[in-house]
């Protein structure tokens, strides 16, 4: 089962969604200590969650401390006392995937999640308690966010290229622009004024093919939009749509800060990760 953190949910241009199930009513929280083991007051989520495979923890912004600190209090609740084997982050795919090869082999959490998830998460103190629920005989790592987001990314373009060594036309590929374009993405979360755009559609698709051929079938169709109603995923906030909007919803009002929130503490300097420089609100 299947833990979803991500942020910036309800940011500016989300547009009208079909009818969601009931608000879940609020309650009060005991404790957000990550150190917290007595979950009494957390139980009530059994029967909210009921038999979902996929639950997402949302966030307002990057910035709250002891919204990260509730966080990790929850994944730990829900993997010790509700079975959950997996967390996603809203980090890259690859970068989490190579951390996950790593932690499973024994190696260092803490240097592994900082090589792969965006340190608007790993560089706050409140986040730390998230690395003792992983490892070999944890929570398992996974990413769903296409941005590059940490050390790994170095290894994108050399490990296609060893992927894709054995097959006929691999030699073609220009894997050196491949690097320098994954580079400028992964310190500018920007694509590159070089090379030509269809140069590099050009690489990739001649990439994908050889990547289909690997794979002894030819590359995926899209996968077809499911119905409304038929997402794997509970909520945890607002979430898209199934269905394309048949009218926009209004404009939300810009976010602000709540004003019982704490800002996360930094445990160096950090930059946020791209996706919401236009959406987080100033202090």
């Amino acid at each position: 089962m299947l833990l979803l953190w991500s942020a910036c949910l309800g940011a500016a241009g989300v547009r009208a969604q079909a009818p969601g199930p009931r608000p879940v009513p609020a309650r009060a929280l005991r404790s957000l200590s990550p150190a917290d083991t007595s979950f009494a007051e957390l139980e009530f989520l059994r029967s909210e969650i009921g038999g979902a495979r996929v639950v997402f923890l949302g966030e307002p912004t990057h910035g709250e401390g002891n919204v990260l600190a509730a966080k990790a209090r929850l994944v730990a609740f829900l993997q010790q006392r509700m079975g959950f084997t997996t967390l996603g982050m809203e980090s890259g795919f690859f970068e989490l995937h190579k951390a996950q090869q790593s932690i499973a082999a024994g190696k260092s959490v803490a240097k592994n999640l900082r090589s792969s998830v965006f340190p608007v998460w790993t560089a706050t103190q409140e986040f730390q308690a998230v690395g003792p629920l992983l490892g070999p005989d944890g929570l398992r790592l996974m990413g769903f966010d296409p941005q590059l987001s940490g050390d790994y990314s170095d290894d994108l373009a050399d490990d296609l290229e060893d992927f894709l060594e054995s097959e006929k036309g691999a030699d073609a590929v220009d894997y050196d622009l491949l690097g320098d374009v994954v580079d400028y993405m992964a310190a500018h979360y920007a694509v590159p004024p070089a090379p030509k755009p269809a140069e590099f559609e050009a690489v990739l698709a001649q990439a994908d093919r050889l990547l289909g051929k690997a794979a002894g079938a030819p590359p995926p169709a899209a996968a077809p939009r499911p119905p409304s109603g038929s997402s794997a995923c509970v909520a945890w906030g607002p979430w898209p749509a199934t269905t394309p909007p048949t009218t926009p919803a209004p404009k939300p009002p810009p976010p602000s800060w709540p004003p019982t929130a704490t800002r996360a503490t930094p445990r160096w300097p950090t930059t946020c990760c791209g996706t919401c420089a236009s959406t987080r609100p100033k202090k």
